[in-house]
């Protein structure tokens, strides 16, 4: 059976607890996935910016927007990778 607490708290004050109790989880959460920006594709792969605009709009890469940036999952980039047959 819940156990339910009931008291007085103003607007404020429980928009305040609320957002401290996200900050306290945001610190202690782990993001495990890698995000690379244009540049460091560009570099990772040796190729153009260009290339990378061209490979998003085919689809070989994903890009992922936040903020007006661009961003690409490491795993994603690897997983692109084809192997050659010799």
């Amino acid at each position: 059976m819940l156990k339910s607490n009931v008291f007085e708290t103003t607007q404020e004050q429980l928009v305040a607890r609320v957002v401290n109790e996200l900050k306290n989880e945001l610190k202690q959460a782990t993001f495990t996935e890698k995000y690379l920006t244009r540049e460091e594709v560009s570099k990772l792969l040796t190729i153009c910016l260009s290339s990378i605009h061209n490979w998003s709009k085919k689809g070989i890469l994903q890009p992922y927007q936040m903020g007006g940036r661009v961003y690409f999952k490491a795993s994603e980039i690897e997983s692109s990778m084809i192997k050659l047959e010799r």
